[in-house]
């Protein structure tokens, strides 16, 4: 079950080049993290990160407005899905994580 106090946001680019299945990011941040609540941001709530979920090397995604202030983590391939897990675990602490990198 998810800890409500751990929260982190997600945003998506747009889609317009995509080189991998985006949703296999919010797969593996959900199965590394199972007491994480991972939502699209909203300026009203509380969050501990943002993820920015980018199609591509391109990475034209941007921080939306009010997540200036909060930790950022960019995907722009597979490949860096597990550095931005121990990124996430580093900033989360161990509990939050299955440990399963």
């Amino acid at each position: 079950m998810a800890d409500p106090t751990l929260r982190v946001a997600l945003k998506y680019c747009g889609g317009c080049n995509p080189t991998y299945a985006r949703s296999q990011v919010l797969q593996a941040l959900q199965a590394h993290f199972p007491r994480v609540r991972f939502a699209p941001f909203r300026a009203e709530e509380d969050w501990s990160a943002l993820v920015l979920i980018c199609g591509c090397p391109a990475a034209c995604a941007r921080p939306p407005r009010g997540a200036e202030t909060l930790p950022l983590f960019r995907v722009r391939a597979l490949s860096e899905i597990p550095p931005v897990l121990r990124g996430l675990e580093a900033l989360l602490g161990p509990a939050a994580s299955s440990n399963e990198i």
